[in-house]
């Protein structure tokens, strides 16, 4: 039985967990990865010209707080100084995905939306590009993520600080791709 993915926030539904990479122990209920989360956000980050992104502690706690829930909704507080970034992965084969996932997946589901984005109008298009424009968002100089292993499925989730997909401000925060991307040996 092959197990697959399901990414929510984008228009891609379901791909086999073959196709991409995994390697994440998820045996804790809930982990916090560090360095894990943030190599493929600065790779992405790095092809735009935008800076790294540096791990904070309360926005991973925070992170933390939301993946407990093991829910995956935008349903933030409008005041919060926060960006926000979700990603759930579905077990069809528990005993064969569960322990296989890693960050990479999150991630790469997040920036494959930058297919969508229009570089043109450079606004949010219907939530189809929202992983995408925070992830490389210029502006945004921090992250903290946790990934919670639900029943059936993980959970991920990212804040970010400051946020981003802020109406009027995407042509000086999402860039086309400058820079090739670094290959890892």
């Amino acid at each position: 039985m092959r197990a697959y993915l399901t990414v929510y926030g984008s228009k891609f539904k379901a791909k086999p967990v073959a196709d991409i990479i995994f390697n994440t122990d998820l045996t804790n209920p809930s982990v916090s990865l560090g360095s894990h989360e943030q190599v493929p956000h600065n790779m992405a980050r790095m092809q735009r010209g935008a800076t790294n992104l540096t791990r904070r502690h309360d926005l991973e706690e925070h992170a933390h707080k939301y993946a407990e829930k093991c829910v995956v909704k935008h349903n933030r507080d409008p005041d919060s100084l926060y960006g926000l970034n979700l990603y759930k992965i579905n077990y069809t084969n528990t005993a064969s995905a569960r322990g296989l996932i890693t960050w990479q997946a999150a991630v790469i589901g997040w920036i494959s939306e930058a297919a969508q984005y229009n570089y043109t109008a450079r606004s949010h298009q219907d939530n189809a590009t929202g992983g995408f424009t925070q992830v490389v968002w210029r502006n945004s100089l921090h992250v903290g993520c946790a990934v919670k292993n639900c029943s059936s499925n993980a959970v991920f989730v990212c804040f970010y600080h400051p946020e981003g997909n802020i109406p009027g401000e995407y042509a000086q925060n999402v860039l086309p791709v400058t820079a090739p991307a670094a290959v890892a040996c």
